[in-house]
């Protein structure tokens, strides 16, 4: 830790003492430009750069360019951030930020990344996997952002907002085909409905092939097929009044994330012949023996009803923000993926409905004060029921007579509300130094019953895919519990503007994330005191930062050392649990660790290399960016209740660095401008999960290496086409896994080298 703060030091000391060397003409990329960011929810927009958080800020114009589909796509470049999908659920996200995350993918538990759609929370991480496409900015916080967002924030923030219409006619269509027969269509047109009244529609159609091949079937797995449908209504009854009402259809039937079998020796090798032949000729292969005419599916239904009022009152504004949201997702999967009859096949249905209401009203009075104080109520319904084939795959809890041998499914069922209010408060003490202070007090209770897997006390139709909606518990539930919870998240910075490009900062600020009880609970539970409980996480953040321009403005520098206490971390293991009969049953654990600590630094570089150098009009721009993060266990753990200290062991999903570098070279040319673009990331190994260092718990490092050239056309009438092409150098690895033993795991193999060619027109 010292070595890395003296470092962290060290550069800010000489940062500042950079000089300029000549005055050159202002910069026009979208990567140079300076942006604002709304994450503090003040009455006046903020430059990113002179906001003292730590925060990375996508435009529509640099999603564009870096060819974004959704999320994942921009947290490759982000220090100490990892946003990827859940291994065996579609659309889930499994995100981590500064070492505050949650993998699975059971809707019991809470994400440590806030996802925030148009200002709504969204509690499930089912809709954590959201796409960019029409995209105003994707805000990505770092660090727990209690105060102003709330729970299930301890790790950050995906911040969002779509583009609204603003009356004036509009019309954009962009067409992609790429490999694995990809295409994805969209349109979006915007205009006048009306005297005050403008309007906007936006659809978008986005499919793409299996790249995982089934040997047995001979079919391809890993399609995704995705509609988007986004009518936006924007009223102006007055000149200080805005009423918007936004509607988002979601509907995604592709496949599950497609599940291959690694072995003990590398991901190409199986111990006991899992694999066929003991080896993987193909790394995109894999083996299903389910008997059912579909090994795998998925249907995830998704609507969203915003609507959003904001009053000028002149001296400041009054923003309400109301939405209802609902999802219902279900997916199959025969989840060993080995022609074996080994482990199971699962079938996994969630419910789940949410209202949010925040009412909040953020000041401009002076230009030394302001402040913005709010109210928000959230509730939620969760319905989730899982049901496991297994069998003569395991020998264990088959519900007799059922011909296809399905275990005894489980269930759970929680409602949950929360009420908060919160301030947050800037003061300017002189030009130079300015003060924010902040805090939410909020109350939360959940309910929740559980039907235990494989318990016998819940019973299903026993289809593979039909009536996966028809678990019910005759006999009742194991768990019947609830819980209420009170919390205050306090914010207090100070920030001292060294110069007019020049900042630094330190904060100390709070968050949380909920608890609850574990639906994937096993009926060995039932011997603790409190079975499937685990408490709510909480976490302090300290914040030393310093941003700054240089060089009139072609160099921008930031640097962030963070850290992070922990008490009642909250981690998952998976269980491989022997019974009385000698057959295998596998369970997943929710515990709380009393005290641990993550700390490390975050170092963004963007510089302007050239301009007017090879021809007029140029321009190369570089971007570095370079995350380092350390974690500890400050409190004895037992995580699987072996009795064995299991502190050592290294947290789950996060690396313990990163970095990131991309050039960019744009000039005019053919009428328009090209601009040619290579980026490369590079993550380090990390283990998966559990309490087990044998290999196949790790996930290997990872070089990615991407580059698109893009042609812009001048004029009114834009035409653009980007060929672009994804991990150049084909790296094989995993972007999801799961390990069952020393000798067999699962995971799900990234997409291997992709090529694509995008068409757009705008008017």
């Amino acid at each position: 830790m010292k070595y890395r703060f003296g470092t962290f030091v060290a550069a800010a000391v000489l940062a500042p003492l950079m000089t300029t060397t000549s005055v050159l003409a202002a910069e026009t990329s979208a990567l140079m430009e300076e942006v604002v960011v709304t994450a503090r929810k003040r009455a006046n927009e903020e430059s990113l750069q002179d906001t003292p958080i730590s925060a990375a800020v996508y435009t529509a114009e640099k999603i564009e360019l870096i060819n974004a589909v959704d999320i994942r796509d921009l947290g490759l470049s982000i220090p100490n951030v990892r946003l990827v999908e859940q291994g065996n659920s579609l659309g889930y996200g499994s995100f981590y930020i500064r070492g505050a995350g949650v993998s699975p993918s059971v809707p019991s538990f809470d994400p440590a990344v806030g996802i925030v759609l148009d200002g709504v929370p969204m509690a499930q991480a089912g809709t954590g996997v959201i796409d960019v496409f029409d995209m105003e900015t994707v805000e990505i916080l770092r660090g727990p952002q209690g105060t102003l967002f709330g729970r299930n924030v301890s790790g950050g923030v995906v911040n969002t907002r779509t583009i609204r219409p603003d009356g004036e006619f509009g019309f954009k269509a962009q067409a992609t085909f790429g490999s694995h027969e990809r295409r994805d269509l969209s349109a979006s047109i915007q205009g006048s409905l009306g005297e005050d009244l403008a309007g906007k529609l936006t659809v978008l159609r986005r499919d793409r092939d299996g790249f995982v091949k089934d040997y047995v079937s001979g079919d391809d797995f890993g399609k995704i097929d995705v509609l988007i449908v986004r009518p936006t209504v924007v009223w102006n009854p007055t000149d200080d009044l805005q009423l918007t009402f936004l509607y988002e259809r979601y509907e995604n039937t592709g496949h599950p994330p497609p599940v291959i079998p690694t072995g003990a020796g590398s991901d190409d090798s199986s111990v006991g012949g899992l694999i066929p032949g003991g080896e993987r000729t193909n790394y995109h292969s894999t083996w299903y023996d389910n008997p059912q005419p579909s090994p795998a599916w998925a249907e995830f239904e998704r609507n969203r009803y915003t609507l959003e009022a904001l009053w000028d009152l002149g001296h400041g504004t009054v923003t309400s923000i109301t939405s209802y949201a609902d999802m219902d997702q279900a997916a199959g999967q025969d989840f060993d993926g080995t022609s074996a009859a080994f482990i199971f096949t699962t079938v996994l249905h969630t419910q789940q409905d949410q209202f949010y209401q925040e009412l909040r009203y953020a000041s401009s009075f002076s230009d030394k004060f302001d402040f913005t104080v709010g109210a928000m109520y959230f509730e939620q319904d969760v319905e989730y029921g899982e049901q496991r084939y297994q069998g003569s795959r395991v020998a264990c809890c088959v519900n007799p007579g059922d011909p296809i041998g399905a275990g005894w499914p489980g269930k759970g069922l929680t409602d949950h509300s929360q009420l908060a209010i919160f301030f947050e408060t800037h003061y300017k003490f002189t030009d130079n130094l300015s003060g924010t202070l902040g805090a939410r007090y909020g109350t939360e209770d959940k309910d929740t019953r559980v039907g235990m897997v494989n318990s016998g006390n819940c019973t299903g139709a026993g289809a593979w895919k039909n009536n996966y909606d028809s678990i019910t518990c005759p006999l009742g539930f194991q768990i019947d519990d609830d819980e209420s919870w009170n919390n205050l998240d306090p914010k207090v910075g100070l920030e001292y503007q060294v110069n007019d490009d020049i900042m630094a900062y330190v904060s100390w600020s709070t968050g949380y994330r909920g608890g609850g009880w574990t639906y994937r609970s096993d009926v060995g539970e039932l011997a603790r005191q409190r079975p499937g409980f685990y408490d709510e996480e909480q976490v302090e953040s300290t914040e030393i930062g310093l941003k700054g321009r240089y060089l009139d403005g072609r160099l921008r520098l930031n640097l962030t050392y963070w850290e992070n206490d922990f008490d009642d971390l909250q981690r998952s293991v998976f269980l491989t649990e022997v019974l009385a009969d000698g057959s295998v049953s596998l369970t997943q654990r929710f515990n709380n660790v009393p005290d641990a600590k993550a700390d490390g630094f975050d170092i963004e570089l963007v510089a302007s290399l050239m301009e007017d150098g090879a021809i007029e009009g140029d321009n190369l721009i570089l971007e570095v960016n370079y995350g380092r993060i350390d974690t500890e266990y400050g409190s004895d753990v037992d995580f699987n209740g072996d009795g064995v200290e299991d502190g050592s062991f290294p947290w789950n999903q996060v690396p313990d660095y990163t970095y990131f570098a991309a050039l960019t070279y744009s000039l005019p040319a053919f009428g328009g401008n090209m601009t040619y673009r290579t980026s490369y990331t590079y993550i380090d190994s990390f283990i998966g999960g559990g309490t087990n260092l044998d290999p196949i718990s790790f996930y290997q490092d990872q070089k990615l290496w991407d580059a698109s050239i893009r042609y812009a056309s001048g004029g009114d009438s834009r035409w653009t086409a980007t060929l672009f092409g994804k991990n150049l150098s084909d790296e094989e690895y995993m972007a999801f896994r799961t390990r069952f033993s020393s000798a067999f795991g699962i995971g799900v193999p990234a997409l291997g080298r992709t090529w694509g060619l995008t068409i757009g027109y705008e008017m």
